[in-house]
């Protein structure tokens, strides 16, 4: 298979043993429910920004990684469990994230149509 003029056969049958591998490690670790949010969420809020597969897979890493240093964080000043106080942060940060997406979309189509009506 080629993509891009590049030959990739190898790449995605390393990226098919990788994810296998690191959910059996997650689900061991955090638990089932832990494991889908840091699946879907960083991905999700990493697609919300980037189109490049590339610069989605990095950024939703370092998303992962800072909700898993935040919710720790919060969890031992609080004297709450790691795995809530890690979902509870980034359930927040993409529901913020996506209403920010809604309201800018709609400050930059009013922008225009104002800018339209202008000329």
């Amino acid at each position: 298979m080629r993509a891009r003029g590049m030959r990739v056969g190898l790449m995605e049958w390393i990226v098919y043993l990788i994810i296998p591998i690191g959910i059996i490690v997650l689900v061991k670790v955090v638990g089932i429910i832990l494991t889908i949010a840091l699946l879907t969420i960083p991905v999700s809020i990493a697609k919300m920004r980037f189109r490049s597969i590339g610069k989605v897979i990095v950024s939703a890493m370092i998303i992962s990684f800072l909700f898993c240093l935040t919710g720790i964080t919060l969890a031992y000043y609080l004297n709450i469990p790691s795995g809530v106080s890690i979902i509870i942060v980034s359930a927040t940060v993409y529901f913020l994230m996506a209403i920010l997406r809604d309201r800018v979309r709609k400050w930059k189509h009013r922008r225009m149509k104002h800018i339209r009506s202008s000329i």
